[in-house]
C-alpha cells in the first residue's frame, strides 16, 4: 500500500528566517502532489494548490493561476492515498482546531482538506517582493473577509516537533468555489463542512543548498 506523503521545498523556518528568493519553479515541483501551499518569489502573495492547479491570491484580492515558469521560495505538496472523513457543523475555528487535535495522533503530521460552507472567513495575503524580517512582512499583509462563502480549506497540521519544518500547528489556505476569494487563513466560522484528513507517513525534503544566497541566511 502506498504511503501518504508530503514534498517540501525549503521549510517554513527558512521563510520565517527571511529567505524569500524563488529557488524552484512550479513546473519543477508540480508532479510531487495534488494539493498544497506555497508563496511566490519575494514571498509574494499566497499560493493554494488544489487538484494539481496552483492559484495565486495577491494583496489586491485578485486570483490567477500560477504559471509554470514562476518560482517559489517555499512550497509543500501532499500526495494522499488513504484518507478519513468527519462532518463538522456550526463552530468557530478555535473549536474546529480543538476537535481535530483530539482526533489526530500527538506526534504525527497530518494533511487536511475541508469542503463546505462557512458563515465567515478571514484571510490575509502578503504584498509583492518583500524584504526584511518576516514578522514585518506579516505585519504588512492585507486582510480580507467574506460572509456565507463556500469553498475549500486545506493545509498542514504539525505536531510540536515538526513546527520548524511546517509552521505553527495549523497552516491553512482557503479558496472559494468561484475562485474569487482566498488566501492564508486567519479565522473562520463553520456552517457545515466535510473534513478529509490523512496521517503523513513519508516526508520528502528538498533544500536550495546549491544557492549562495541560501547559505548566507541565519536560520532561527
Amino acid at each position: 500500500m502506498e504511503k501518504n506523503s508530503i514534498f517540501q521545498h525549503n521549510t517554513y523556518q527558512t521563510l520565517a528566517s527571511g529567505f524569500y528568493k524563488g529557488t524552484t519553479s512550479w513546473k519543477d515541483v508540480m508532479n510531487y502532489g495534488n494539493d498544497g501551499l506555497a508563496t511566490l518569489d519575494g514571498a509574494s502573495g499566497e499560493v493554494t494548490i488544489i487538484d494539481g492547479v496552483a492559484y495565486l491570491c495577491d494583496a489586491k484580492g485578485q486570483i490567477r493561476e500560477v504559471k509554470e515558469y514562476e518560482t517559489m521560495p517555499y512550497v509543500a505538496l501532499v500526495e494522499l492515498h488513504e484518507t478519513e472523513s468527519v462532518l463538522l457543523e456550526n463552530m468557530s475555528s478555535k473549536v474546529f482546531y480543538a476537535k481535530l487535535l483530539k482526533i489526530f495522533k500527538k506526534n504525527s503530521l497530518y494533511a487536511v482538506k475541508v469542503r463546505g460552507s462557512f458563515k465567515h472567513m478571514e484571510v490575509a495575503n502578503k504584498l509583492e517582493n518583500n524584504e526584511g524580517p518576516y514578522d514585518q512582512v506579516l505585519a504588512r499583509q492585507v486582510h480580507y473577509s467574506q460572509d456565507n462563502v463556500s469553498g475549500i480549506l486545506l493545509g498542514i497540521a504539525s505536531p510540536e516537533h515538526l513546527i520548524n519544518f511546517y509552521g505553527p500547528t495549523y497552516h491553512l489556505h482557503f479558496m472559494s468555489d468561484d475562485l474569487k476569494f482566498g488566501g492564508h487563513v486567519d479565522h473562520f466560522e463553520v456552517e457545515s463542512v466535510i473534513v478529509d484528513y490523512a496521517q503523513i507517513d513519508e516526508i520528502h525534503q528538498d533544500y536550495a543548498g546549491w544557492d549562495p544566497d541560501f547559505q548566507k541566511i541565519n536560520l532561527i
